[in-house]
Formats: structure tokens, C-alpha cells, sequence
């Protein structure tokens, strides 16, 4: 996937869809979370290329980040008013 969107002379615009977090967070440059009929909401994932799980996984931004998905994730529909706030930590954007 990475070297599809890294090709040579052009990249690509790639829509991937995963319910998996961090696999979302490893591909991704931006993750769009969505709800039946529309959409959650849009999060940067600012972290640089090429992304390696072991190098990020102890990150306090990767955690923050992550933390915010599963918050959305878990989340019911109507509870979503300020909910999946991202949780600082120094460094973060």
C-alpha cells in the first residue's frame, strides 16, 4: 500500500477503508470517521513516513491519537457532543 502511494513519479490518492485503528493510523494521512449518513469527524495523522509500529507505539502522540479513535469508536451516537476530544500531551500538534 505504502509503495502505491509513494510511487515513483506520482502519488495517489488511496481511499482505504479499515476498522482497524492502527492500521489507520500507519497508512493513513488523514482519518475520517463516520457515522451512519455522514461525517464524524476528520483527524491529520502528522506523524513522518515511513511510519513503523514499534517506533510509534510508545509515543505519547501515537497514544493520544489513538485514544481519540477508540473514544469515537466506542462511542454512541448520542453522546457525541464534545466527545472524542483529543487527549494532549507535549508535542502534540
Amino acid at each position: 500500500m505504502v509503495e502505491l502511494w509513494s510511487g515513483a513519479d506520482r502519488k495517489k490518492t488511496v481511499v482505504f477503508v479499515t476498522h482497524d485503528l492502527t492500521e489507520a493510523i500507519l497508512l493513513a494521512d488523514r482519518i475520517v470517521f463516520m457515522r451512519p449518513g455522514r461525517i464524524e469527524k476528520t483527524i491529520p495523522v502528522d506523524f513522518p513516513r515511513p511510519r513503523d509500529l514499534s517506533g510509534l507505539e510508545h509515543d505519547c502522540c501515537y497514544q493520544a491519537l489513538r485514544s481519540e479513535l477508540l473514544s469515537l469508536f466506542y462511542l454512541d451516537e448520542e453522546q457525541t457532543d464534545g466527545a472524542g476530544e483529543k487527549g494532549v500531551c507535549d508535542g502534540c500538534r
